[in-house]
């Protein structure tokens, strides 16, 4: 099948096409379970809508969260989606993939605490090594961190702390 542009109308029209192949495509008119609570781990998902990670490349040059990163996620968080996974942060220049890449460093973490806390979420932070682990608010959000992962969320909260 070559390639065509998305210009389906109704599922009848998708079918269809699935169909001229021999293809099987399961669906449900009935999308309820999507605004249905889902528990993962120890946190709770107040819906099984999730924003998948795209790399922005618009951190700064000291991979601090830029304006078109913050813009990013703020427009993810008050779309209304429960889990919104975060981009790859790198945890040292070494690693890196772009000059614009997000970058958690010591000098940084509270630029990451303030659009964590400016989102308005619960932050569940892994890396390559640990198991996630929670921060209290409202919709979950993740972030992945690049090869020698820092336990980012620690950091944040341990800023917090210092903070308050």
């Amino acid at each position: 099948m070559l390639h065509e542009t998305f210009h389906y109308t109704s599922w009848e029209d998708i079918d269809r096409v699935v169909a001229s192949f021999g293809g099987f495509l399961p669906h449900s008119d009935d999308l309820s379970v999507l605004f249905t609570p889902l528990a993962i781990g120890s946190v709770t998902s107040p819906n099984r809508i999730a924003l998948q990670p795209m790399e922005g490349t618009d951190g700064t040059a000291d991979g601090r969260p830029g304006p078109l990163t913050r813009r990013r996620y703020l427009r993810f968080a008050h779309g209304g989606a429960g889990l919104i996974w975060f981009e790859a942060v790198a945890s040292a220049p070494e690693v890196r993939a772009s000059a614009h890449q997000l970058m958690i460093t010591d000098e940084n973490v509270d630029d990451f605490a303030r659009l964590l806390d400016d989102l308005d979420i619960r932050a569940v932070i892994g890396s390559q090594r640990r198991s996630a682990v929670q921060h209290e608010f409202h919709v979950s959000g993740a972030a992945r961190l690049g090869s020698r992962g820092r336990n980012l969320l620690g950091q944040i909260a341990r800023r917090k702390e210092q903070l308050a």
